[in-house]
Order: C-alpha cells, then sequence, then structure tokens
C-alpha cells in the first residue's frame, strides 16, 4: 500500500507502507493489533491494495481513536513513512 490519508483531527496525515515488513511493524506498534498482519486479506501488499476499502477503513479507525500526539508518537515508533499534508 502505497499511499493512504487519515485525518487526524484537522491535520491530514500522509503515510506510506512500503513493503510486508513495514505492515508488519504498523499493525504492532501503531494498529496495537498484531493479528492483521497475518490475515489473509492483509497478509500481502498485492492483497491490501486489493481489498483498499476495507485496508483503510482499519487505518482510519484507529487514527480516529488517537489524538494527534499518540498518532504521530505511533507512527514514528511504527517507523514508517509519513508527513503532514499542506494545502
Amino acid at each position: 500500500m502505497r499511499m493512504t490519508l487519515a485525518f487526524v483531527y484537522l491535520n491530514a496525515i500522509l503515510i506510506s507502507i512500503q513493503s510486508d515488513r513495514e505492515w508488519s511493524q504498523f499493525c504492532v506498534d501503531f494498529l496495537r493489533a498484531p493479528e492483521l498482519a497475518h490475515q489473509e486479506s492483509f497478509a500481502t501488499n498485492l492483497v491490501r491494495v486489493r481489498n483498499r476499502a476495507t485496508t483503510d477503513a482499519v487505518v482510519a479507525d484507529a487514527f480516529a481513536e488517537l489524538d494527534d500526539d499518540v498518532a504521530l508518537a505511533r507512527l514514528a515508533t511504527a517507523d514508517v513513512a509519513f508527513a503532514s499534508v499542506n494545502d
């Protein structure tokens, strides 16, 4: 999954999961759902892209539960590429 927009309150954050290893780490450190890394519908990038609506919903739901500081800290811990999106 190359690009996903997630909205943290009023700030848009672009995240980029570039490998299955990064997805696995993202599941552990950001989503706090390590089992997702091994579920059939999320196990590989190809499958995550095919199931983009579901993948995006899982990520958006996680962001919705976090305030800005916690979300940014978890993204940093997960060691995935992310940045604020400016208009």
